[in-house]
């Protein structure tokens, strides 16, 4: 039987949204040192970012909603036979929040989860300590 590992994004807010304004990450295909921490900005129909590629490890997401309807960050995939699963709460126009997660070598799959926004391109993809 698998394990279920799952974490709620902490109701931490930041104070302003100046810390991760302007850090487009469409199309950002980059890797990120291990206990990196890697801005997301969710919007109308994107996670601001198609893949990443991750050492793995301890992974802090700061997580902005630049966009004018609600959106979330989750995360899933499989590491060892565990089944890894990360979610956000929802996030209003204008909120940031801060998503610490704990990503084994592995595949996974971001996208939101509210409403049909996955099916509407708000999908990637994260590799977690691999070669690349």
């Amino acid at each position: 039987m698998r394990k279920i590992r799952t974490a709620l994004l902490s109701a931490t807010a930041f104070a302003t949204l100046a810390l991760v304004a302007g850090t487009g990450l469409a199309a950002w295909h980059a890797p990120a040192a291990a206990g990196e921490t890697v801005k997301v900005e969710l919007a109308e129909w994107t996670l601001g970012f198609t893949s990443l590629e991750l050492d793995g490890g301890k992974v802090r997401f700061l997580v902005t909603n630049t966009g004018s309807a609600p959106h979330a960050l989750a995360l899933e995939g499989e590491a060892g036979g565990e089944e890894i699963r990360y979610s956000s709460r929802i996030l209003r126009p204008g909120e940031s929040a801060e998503l610490e997660v704990e990503l084994p070598a592995g595949s996974y799959v971001a996208y939101c989860p509210v409403g049909s926004h996955r099916s509407l391109g708000m999908e990637a993809r994260i590799e977690a300590g691999r070669a690349y």
